[in-house]
């Protein structure tokens, strides 16, 4: 679960994840593979989700990527040791029923395909 200071109650059907340079990013609530996608990104919607503390910068300024439908106002979050980017939150105003608020919408990180390495994997040299 999502909280202020990256700590969850229970370890337990939560699987961790470090990013490609080893460091410790984030533990989800079951495996990456079997979390929803967005449709035409393929990115992970993580919802339960704790980072490790320290080792993940959010930026505090959005980036507006130009779209065939739209725009849309991603916050990058990146890995504080290599600075590779993980993944994003969205902006409150990209969502139905946000009654004009704006700002990083936190509770949901959306993750990178492929920037993300199970702990398993990782310590069996798989990664």
């Amino acid at each position: 679960m999502a909280g202020e200071n990256g700590e969850t109650s229970s370890n337990a059907g939560y699987s961790t994840y470090h990013c490609l340079c080893s460091q410790l990013i984030i533990a989800t609530l079951g495996p990456l593979n079997t979390l929803p996608t967005r449709e035409r990104y393929g990115d992970h919607i993580a919802k339960d989700y704790a980072l490790a503390p320290g080792s993940v910068k959010v930026n505090d300024k959005a980036i507006i990527l130009k779209l065939d439908d739209g725009y849309e106002k991603r916050y990058l979050a990146s890995c504080r040791r290599c600075r590779s980017n993980l993944g994003y939150h969205m902006d409150l105003e990209q969502f139905e029923g946000s009654n004009g608020k704006f700002g990083m919408e936190g509770d949901v990180l959306y993750v990178l395909p492929g920037s993300l390495m199970e702990t398993t994997k990782m310590m069996d040299g798989n990664g």
